[in-house]
């Protein structure tokens, strides 16, 4: 085939014995990957079998079929000799929703990222909205209760008022 690289893969192959007789298969597997862009001609394809039916040679033919290979931004060359990944081939079309899918779970993860920020935030803004005054610290000096002290005192975080 014109314009691109064809790879076989091994045969596949079985018998089976039944009481009418022997049933061979055989599977050919070839993989066709484009080498530039454009029209990607596969040419028709004529199978001769024995129709054990019919006991008589037959003959079916697959017509021939182009396809359109459209230009990737990592276009393979001819001349590398290497074998192209499937992210360089251009007759893979990548669908754009897995894009769409991984930009939803960036937005999720960004979400989660500013309600943690902003829960941080908002504790200091209470801690700091029940710090204890001075005068309350020296209320409860003036008290003699070294309980009622150390419970003030532990619960200020800021003296600068």
């Amino acid at each position: 085939i014109e314009n691109a690289k064809a790879y076989p893969d091994q045969a596949d192959s079985a018998q089976q014995k039944t009481k009418n007789g022997i049933i061979s298969q055989r599977i050919e597997r070839t993989a066709i990957v484009p080498t530039q862009a454009g029209e990607l001609t596969f040419p028709a394809q004529t199978i001769e079998w024995w129709n054990t039916d019919t006991k008589q040679k037959e003959v079916i033919t697959i017509p021939s079929e182009t396809i359109n290979i459209k230009d990737s931004p990592a276009s393979i060359s001819s001349n590398t000799g290497t074998s192209p990944s499937v992210r360089n081939n251009p007759a893979v079309n990548v669908s754009s929703k897995w894009f769409y899918i991984a930009m939803l779970a960036l937005a999720g993860w960004l979400l989660t990222v500013l309600a943690w920020l902003y829960c941080q935030f908002y504790k200091d803004k209470t801690i700091k909205k029940n710090v204890t005054s001075k005068d309350d610290i020296l209320n409860a000096c003036k008290t003699h209760n070294a309980l009622a002290t150390k419970e003030v005192s532990m619960g200020t975080t800021n003296m600068a008022e």
